[in-house]
């Protein structure tokens, strides 16, 4: 046989060397695969460690080498199968081949249980190596439905257990066939059986190498991932306080100022229940409160959460207006998608932007046509109101309250504003947003303010 020495400073490196992997990865084939290498010593030891007779003696105690070695040998292929099983992940990957590996796994206890009755009755015996035979052709068998089911996959890792399965499948083929008519003492013939083990560890190892990389880089993926995912939610997180924020700043600033003036108009009418015009106030601040929750409603509603929304919403407030001023009114959109996702904030803005510039053209203009174009061109979401009303001389930079307002909405959302005016062409109002949309969030934008 092989040199002791190499053999079991071998097994002894290797059996360190899968310890040290499941240290590090905690992974359940490392502690069947060290339990077949520490059984595969045991076994060649049990073969070793006799005298001429092939007796061990232990203290008062002497048995022959031959009642634990093919309990041993059936045991470390059955720690062998369970190991494989777990490499190669045959429970998602093969999973008829797992049922199979394990209905022989538990076939092989059996067998365990019947050599242990054989021995404790009959001893050392003729029947024991008839009934070892079809053990081992059954074992070569699911290993040919196993290596044909590995080698139609044909992926990397299953190679190195494939390869290395094959040698020592091989080896232990020559080592059957060499002990067939020898003395069942003799020992000779295990130095296949030994070369086989050798080199089947030699490439298990290859795989455990790339199996241990790749799963690194999937435990390195997996801490991007929560990475990613945390921001994610920051994001959101910021984006649900920038929302809050301004439904806040909506409800003091819009409802709250309605309300306000609404008790105060109230006050004035119970004193004077005959003035019109305190009634009058009181419907109009009532109507634009109303039109204010409606918007907020409108904005915080995922439901309204793209393109089509917000043209439904031009159109619900810029028809009727411009139907009872006679002017031809317009949305050409035919460039984009009506299912593109709009998140809340952009709607809002964009349609609060609109909102005051269609009343800027009631108001002052004199149009009789007002045109709306929205499209993508490259990475910008661009809005585009005109109309042909008398319009101003230059361009306007923003003056007054609700220009202002305008500029400022369309920073909000990381947006650029720009306004051209002349009496011959009438008012052109250029909204360019980024696309993909990207919303800054409130406190960057404090900070830059």
């Amino acid at each position: 046989m092989f040199s002791p020495y190499i053999l079991f400073t071998a097994l002894t490196a290797q059996f360190f060397y899968i310890l040290v992997n499941w240290y590090f990865f905690r992974r359940k084939e490392y502690v069947f695969y060290s339990m077949y290498v520490l059984i595969l010593a045991v076994y060649f030891l049990n073969r070793y460690m006799t005298d001429e007779n092939g007796m061990h003696h232990l203290g008062s105690l002497q048995f022959s080498k031959l009642y634990p070695d093919k309990i041993l040998c059936v045991l470390s292929y059955i720690f062998y199968f369970k190991f494989g099983r777990r490499f190669v992940e045959a429970k998602t990957r093969y999973p008829s081949i797992d049922r199979l590996m394990i209905f022989t796994e538990k076939c092989l206890f059996a067998y365990i249980g019947v050599e242990v009755i054989i021995l404790l009755t009959t001893g050392y015996s003729t029947l024991e190596n008839i009934l070892f035979l079809p053990v081992n052709a059954s074992i070569f068998i699911v290993l040919i439905f196993v290596f044909k089911a590995i080698i139609k996959k044909n992926e990397m890792l299953d190679r190195f257990i494939l390869t290395g399965s094959m040698f020592y499948g091989i080896s232990a083929l020559i080592t059957l066939w060499q002990g067939i008519g020898k003395p069942p003492l003799y020992d000779d013939h295990f130095f296949f059986l030994q070369i086989g083990a050798l080199v089947e560890m030699v490439f298990l190892n290859a795989g455990l190498v790339y199996k241990s990389r790749k799963l690194q880089n999937q435990t390195l993926r997996s801490q991007k991932q929560l990475i990613e995912r945390y921001e994610e939610n920051q994001e959101l997180l910021m984006r649900l306080g920038t929302i809050r924020e301004r439904i806040s700043r909506d409800l003091h600033d819009d409802i709250g100022a309605s309300l306000s003036s609404i008790k105060a108009y109230s006050e004035i009418l119970k004193e004077n229940p005959k003035n019109l015009a305190i009634t009058d106030l009181i419907i109009g601040n009532s109507s634009e409160m109303i039109d204010s929750l409606e918007l907020i409603a409108w904005t915080t509603n995922p439901a309204h959460d793209h393109f089509r929304s917000l043209k439904n919403m031009m159109r619900k407030f810029a028809v009727p207006l411009c139907h009872a001023k006679q002017i031809e009114f317009e949305i050409e959109s035919n460039a984009v998608d009506d299912d593109m996702p709009l998140p809340g904030e952009i709607r809002q803005q964009v349609f609060l932007i609109f909102k005051e510039s269609m009343n800027n053209m009631i108001k002052y203009a004199s149009a009789s046509r007002c045109v709306v174009n929205m499209q993508i061109k490259k990475d910008h979401f661009i809005v585009v109101i005109s109309d042909n009303g008398k319009g101003f001389e230059g361009n306007i930079k923003g003056s007054g309250n609700g220009l202002l307002n305008m500029q400022r909405r369309a920073r909000e959302i990381n947006g650029e504003l720009r306004i051209n005016s002349n009496s011959h062409s009438g008012t052109n109002i250029h909204l360019q947003l980024s696309y993909p949309f990207r919303i800054p969030n409130l406190w960057d934008m404090k900070e830059r303010s």
